[in-house]
């Protein structure tokens, strides 16, 4: 089952948020090397647009062998 989240609606939470600490966490099968994978495409670009456009920080750690 896919689970599509709005990006408006994320935006609105970061904005009833702002200033306050919080965690988003998603599995978006997402492949980025911002997020220490080996490669990036379009589709994660467009991702990696998002989060730095919205001042968010990836908290992924660099393994030896990526996780799914």
């Amino acid at each position: 089952m896919t689970i599509y989240i709005d990006p408006k609606r994320i935006e609105r939470i970061l904005t009833f948020t702002k200033g306050a600490k919080l965690i988003i966490a998603t599995d978006s099968n997402s492949r980025s090397i911002a997020w220490h994978d080996t490669t990036t495409n379009h589709r994660e670009r467009m991702m990696e647009d998002y989060v730095a456009s919205n001042q968010l920080h990836i908290l992924n750690e660099e393994r030896a062998i990526t996780t799914f």
